[in-house]
């Protein structure tokens, strides 16, 4: 016997019964690959993708990206500080962010002649959420 199992020899489907097969599956598709997503759902994740500093004479400049994942925003605050090697403080900033799914920014601190900044380190704190923190090295 020759043929294949599902159609009798001799016989093919016909453009029917294909579209019809095909219509029918495409929704299938969608739903099964929708449901792996629902089923994993997690609690939001932020997390820094870039955070650097730089100086130029009596200017650091801080750069930063924050993205969150597994929700469209969240609101967050996130505070730099800038310290000295021994880590006195020399300037802080503080501001209110929120990812969607991404946020970047900049932060200027003008240092008093004769500092000497060493880092910088960011904070980011949202209610309910871990608190993540980022160190740069001048």
């Amino acid at each position: 016997m020759s043929g294949s199992i599902c159609t009798p020899p001799g016989r093919r489907p016909s453009r029917r019964t294909l579209i019809g097969a095909a219509a029918w599956s495409v929704p299938v598709i969608a739903v099964a690959t929708a449901t792996p997503a629902v089923a994993a759902s997690k609690t939001p994740r932020l997390s820094f993708t870039l955070f650097r500093v730089s100086q130029k004479g009596q200017t650091v400049t801080a750069r930063y990206r924050v993205r969150v994942a597994w929700a469209n925003s969240v609101s967050a605050s996130l505070t730099i500080e800038l310290n000295a090697a021994d880590g006195a403080a020399l300037g802080s900033r503080t501001c209110a962010i929120t990812p969607s799914p991404t946020t970047s920014g900049t932060e200027t601190f003008d240092l008093p002649a004769g500092a000497a900044p060493h880092h910088a380190t960011a904070t980011l704190v949202s209610t309910g959420l871990t608190t993540l923190s980022a160190t740069a090295y001048l």
